[in-house]
């Protein structure tokens, strides 16, 4: 995913014109199929966790932490992405709103991605290392407050890229 504001056909040469229409086409379509599979292949996860106690183990709340951060990125942040891509559909009125919800929603699910993965990693490397005491130092409630943890560190990311983002860019007036 990219992550620069959409250009508008009138900022590039006649010759660009087809080539940036035929990308956004092409990342719409990608976008979308992508999306579709990252929803129903993490609701597939999500649901079969939630309904197998079994499975309800620090291990798999990982997992789950896991999958609802990229169910997130296939509900909302690709979407958004078609929206800003798609001229016709988002006004120039609108189009920073989308942008900066896009912008933020991306944030927050791609860092808790790459905070659940590392943590995934963290809890494999223990249960190797730790053998028969694995149970003792990793448990249910623990691996609830790193997944807290996660989704907390994620969203003040993501506040704090709202907060440094130029307010000339999101259409606010220096005299307001």
């Amino acid at each position: 995913m990219a992550t620069f504001p959409n250009k508008s056909i009138n900022d590039t040469g006649a010759g660009q014109v087809s080539n940036l229409t035929n990308t956004h086409i092409a990342a719409c379509i990608v976008n979308t199929v992508f999306s579709l599979t990252a929803v129903i292949g993490n609701g597939l996860v999500l649901r079969a966790i939630w309904k197998t106690p079994a499975l309800h183990t620090p291990s798999n709340l990982l997992l789950v932490g896991l999958a609802l951060s990229d169910f997130g990125v296939g509900f909302i942040v690709q979407p958004f992405y078609v929206f800003c891509l798609i001229p016709e559909i988002v006004t120039k009125k609108y189009f920073m709103a989308i942008w900066t919800a896009y912008r933020t929603s991306q944030a927050i699910f791609v860092s808790a991605t790459v905070l659940t993965l590392t943590a995934v990693s963290l809890d494999r490397f223990l249960a190797l290392y730790l053998h028969l005491r694995y149970t003792v130092f990793v448990t249910v409630k623990r691996s609830l407050m790193v997944l807290f943890l996660i989704w907390t560190l994620s969203a003040i990311y993501a506040f704090t890229l709202i907060n440094n983002y130029p307010a000339k860019s999101r259409g606010i007036s220096p005299d307001t």
